[in-house]
């Protein structure tokens, strides 16, 4: 994680981050849909659920493995996932309503 004051000073923001190999953890764990590569779609199926095993089978985001939305998607998962399930266990929402956090 890495921390960012807003000018006024009276603010930081937080920027979370996760391992590709925790991403793609939770990736299976949540059964993300993920966009094929164009040669191995076949008629209108364009997305598999992804698995580790099969990680060539899929189109890489622009920047990165997994698109922005994804990653994001997996970090939320990942936050407010059961310590059980390797998540923090946080419940935003109620962090926000009780003012520990601004927003999300």
């Amino acid at each position: 994680a890495h921390t960012k004051h807003a000018r006024d000073g009276l603010r930081s923001f937080i920027l979370l981050s996760a391992s590709v190999d925790r991403l793609e953890e939770e990736a299976e764990r949540a059964m993300l849909h993920k966009r094929l590569k164009p040669e191995l779609r076949v008629e209108n199926v364009g997305y598999e659920e992804f698995s580790r095993a099969t990680r060539q089978r899929f189109q890489p985001g622009r920047e990165t493995f997994f698109t922005a939305l994804e990653r994001q998607t997996l970090l939320y998962r990942i936050l407010e996932g059961d310590r059980l399930g390797r998540g923090a266990g946080l419940d935003l929402d109620a962090l926000v309503t009780r003012r520990v956090i601004l927003e999300y």
